[in-house]
């Protein structure tokens, strides 16, 4: 509520200013669309709606090495909380998987349309006649004939599946022509520390 509130006020100096939006898009996650239609009623909008949370089986109780701590239960409650006020809004909805639509209430799922967001592999792929020179990635060196494998994540939690992928190495690595190139923070954003 804390953000709506922000995102409120942020709202109300855009409009003082003199700028009214034809339509809204924006992030429901945290509650920051909750109150926009106090400073803009009756403009559309679309909601970014990216997660609803589970008890299990999605983000929480799907790897046994990781079990919900106590408590947890109370907090994905109160994550669900805005996404339920912005469900009953009235407003359109997008997401990027249809695994994503599935995970909110079924009853919600039609008002949230999927439109994938990512890169057009058909147009964006390698050109296997450019691949004759080496690639250096600080002090990687990777030759052009090569595989490199890349794990990008803002934390290298095991939310993200690091310690999967760190497991998987020694098999991946047993390959001669396979790189590694890992990215992120040591810190835990969602989940379990690392």
């Amino acid at each position: 509520m804390r953000r709506a509130v922000a995102v409120e006020e942020v709202c109300r100096g855009v409009k003082a200013a003199g700028f009214d939006p034809d339509i809204i898009i924006g992030h429901e996650g945290w509650g920051e669309l909750l109150n926009v239609d106090q400073v803009w009623p009756g403009v559309p909008r679309i909601g970014y709606r990216e997660y609803f949370y589970h008890l299990d089986g999605a983000d929480v109780g799907c790897d046994p090495e990781f079990p919900v701590p106590p408590g947890l239960v109370a907090r994905i409650r109160a994550k669900n909380a805005s996404l339920m006020l912005a469900l009953h809004s009235g407003y359109a909805g997008i997401t990027p998987t249809q695994w994503q639509r599935s995970l909110y209430p079924v009853w919600a799922q039609p008002a949230i349309t999927v439109i994938p967001d990512g890169v057009d592999l058909a147009a964006c792929q390698p050109n296997p006649r450019c691949r004759t020179e080496p690639f250096q990635l600080g002090a990687l060196v990777i030759p052009p004939k090569a595989r490199l494998v890349t794990f990008v994540a803002r934390d290298l939690e095991p939310y993200r599946g690091f310690h999967t992928l760190m497991r998987a190495l020694p098999t991946i690595m047993a390959r001669q022509d396979v790189h590694v190139a890992c990215l992120g923070g040591d810190g835990a954003v969602y989940g379990a520390p690392p």
